[in-house]
């Protein structure tokens, strides 16, 4: 019966179509099919882009001024608006209801994974504010480290820019807000079919601008114990304390020169219980403090701007090694990086980060970049060459290696062409695993790169949009054996890949903005060279459908993502399941200030695994209440 979906999305799009084309003012444009008369009238637009109020917060915010944005088909944004009409609790969600295939361990502010068109953990970088801010130690993001709530935009980008060195896969842009005049603060509770209520998520943000300065401070806080069902039993003992705090700041000193920051403090506190892991998260502490000096010179012939940018990243993540002894890791990872951008004539980007254990005085990298990039523009055409020199050290060899990453994108009326060089370093636990009696690090480890071509389509004025990768992709570590250390495991580079990925997508606005719709779908061939065979967890086949509605005071929102079966090996012969994922959001403004929502997730309660230990949650239930006030109601 699961499998007899697709009828079920399009029973409210029927009655959506019957109610638009009730309340259609007369004199609209439409378009009328011959075939069944005047019934069949209804608008047609293609969906509307980012707002004026939007356009001009992301101006004044600092944050997002700081970094490169393209505007192709390379890349997919979403803005605050977005996100909030989402009524997603994290991050996590929020990409899920996007059609993206996050895994999870277990329920509300569990340990989450990302896998895009193939790629996941390490091959996935998050930058935040401008500062790349995976963990050094995993080279993984922990997605539940900010608050949703702080977020100005997510950029999700298939080429890499300037100032994104390490790249496989895609870059994910976090930009958090900074500017402007609000409060708001919501709480929500969710529950599973075992465990009603089990859930409670609080939020408060507080903006405020001066007469040259504006400060931002967002904070959430989960208290989850989740009791849900799996294809075999009932996983107990699910619980997360889970804790976020974000601070953005900038100081106006003159006409031409900025101060601004931004501080995040992030803590989960964890447990996932029912599950044979013989590795599983017990708490993660991290701290990111970013704090930047902007020059800005408009008088000259060419605008010159400057940006020198400090951060610090500290992180105590603790895992769990033997769930039977309950013995702890504890691993500590510190990174400093200092960054400088100009911009005038061509973008110019140098930096340096120092990254390392603090318990190991081996655990060290430093790595410096300096690269530069070039905007050429005639009429609609676009060609944008970018070269980077990437060099790093690793304390433990002594060697000092060096690559150079070259990347061309080309852009003419909504058509993306680029060829860029794929590259991301090992992280600290490939490099420095301690030695056991069973496994070790290895020191020796060459980076993970590759080639890629990208082709896309995508215009503000068309409702279709495609993309295509090409890759190739090698010294892919796995772990494995080698001669010098018999017996033991080590991560060695022992395979490449070809990766072919086609995504075509379709989007939609009927009725004067009333029914908005968005469908895509992607095909990801992800071969070893050595095999032919799909790379183990890689899906061929997603797919994703949404549907808004809004009038008036109400908005129905409802999402479906499809996941194909994924190898259990590399050799191909068993498969974990598909995965059909439905959700749906009931929201009412009750006053101009206060929203209330109904939001059940998974309504079809299909269970199955992602992969290995990662099940997939039973059918959630959330309801929530927000509070908006706007500047004149609060100052």
């Amino acid at each position: 019966m699961k499998r007899f979906f697709l009828p079920l999305i399009f029973i409210p799009l029927a009655a959506i179509t019957a109610f638009a084309e009730e309340n259609k003012t007369p004199d609209s444009s439409h378009i009328e099919n011959p075939r069944f008369g005047e019934s069949s009238r209804f608008m047609i637009v293609t969906t509307p882009g980012e707002t004026e109020d939007e356009k001009k917060s992301q101006q004044d915010n600092p944050q997002y001024q700081k970094s490169s944005h393209h505007e192709n088909s390379a890349v997919r944004k979403f803005n605050s608006t977005k996100i909030e009409e989402s009524k997603t609790q994290n991050l996590p969600e929020f990409l899920r209801s996007e059609g993206f295939f996050v895994m999870t361990t277990g329920g509300t502010g569990a340990q989450s994974q990302l896998s895009y068109k193939g790629y996941t953990s390490f091959c996935i970088k998050v930058y935040i504010d401008g500062i790349l801010s995976n963990n050094s130690t995993t080279g993984e993001f922990d997605w539940n480290s900010i608050d949703i709530n702080s977020i100005e935009t997510i950029e999700i980008e298939d080429v890499p820019s300037l100032g994104e060195t390490e790249f496989a896969g895609c870059i994910i842009r976090i930009t958090t807000k900074n500017g402007g005049e609000r409060l708001s603060a919501s709480v929500s509770c969710a529950g599973f079919e075992n465990s009603f209520f089990d859930t409670w998520n609080a939020k408060v943000s507080y903006a405020k601008e001066f007469k040259n300065a504006n400060i931002n401070f967002f904070g959430d806080v989960i208290f989850a114990e989740n009791e849900f069902e799996t294809p075999y039993a009932t996983n107990l003992y699910n619980f997360s304390r889970a804790g976020n705090l974000a601070f953005g700041w900038n100081v106006k000193l003159n006409d031409k020169l900025n101060l601004y920051g931004s501080d995040t403090l992030s803590y989960n506190k964890l447990k996932v219980g029912g599950f044979s892991l013989n590795t599983n998260l017990e708490e993660d502490f991290s701290t990111r403090n970013n704090i930047n000096l902007s020059y800005k010179n408009s008088e000259l012939k060419n605008e010159f701007k400057s940006d020198t940018s400090l951060f610090y990243n500290f992180g105590n993540v603790k895992f769990i090694n033997n769930l039977s002894t309950n013995d702890i890791d504890n691993t500590r990872f510190n990174k400093i990086s200092v960054t400088e951008n100009i911009k005038w004539i061509c973008d110019f980007t140098a930096g340096i980060d120092a990254e390392f254990i603090p318990s190991r005085n081996d655990a060290v990298r430093m790595t410096e970049k300096l690269g530069a990039a070039k905007k050429f523009v005639l009429g609609q055409f676009e060609v944008e060459p970018q070269l980077t020199a990437l060099i790093w050290q690793n304390g433990g060899s002594g060697e000092c290696s060096a690559v150079v990453l070259p990347r061309l994108t080309m852009n003419y009326q909504g058509v993306t062409l680029a060829l860029f060089r794929e590259f991301v370093l090992p992280t600290f636990n490939q490099l420095y695993w301690p030695d056991t009696s069973y496994a070790c690090g290895n020191i020796k480890l060459k980076p993970e790169d590759g080639w890629s071509v990208f082709a896309g389509f995508k215009r503000d004025d068309f409702p279709l949009w495609a993309q295509y990768k090409f890759s190739y992709y090698g010294n892919k570590i796995r772990w494995g054996v080698d001669s010098g250390t018999p017996g033991k495991m080590i991560p060695v580079n022992n395979g490449d890949a070809f990766y072919n990925v086609a995504t075509a997508g379709l989007s939609l606005s009927f009725f004067d903005g009333i029914l908005l719709f968005s469908a895509d779908a992607t095909y990801t061939s992800a071969r070893l060279c050595d095999t032919g065979k799909q790379i183990m967890w890689v899906p061929e086949w997603q797919a994703h459908a949404q549907i808004r509605v809004k009038t008036g005071r109400f908005t129905f929102t409802t999402d479906y993502s499809f996941t194909g079966e994924r190898y259990k090996q590399n050799d191909n012969e068993e498969t974990y399941p598909a995965i059909y994922l439905w959700n749906a959001c009931a929201s009412f403004d009750i006053t101009d200030s206060w929203n209330c929502y109904l939001k059940v997730d998974n309504i079809l309660d299909y269970k199955t695994v992602y992969h290995d230990n990662y099940y997939i949650q039973s059918r959630k239930i959330t309801v929530g209440v927000k509070m908006g006030l706007s500047r004149a109601e609060v100052f």
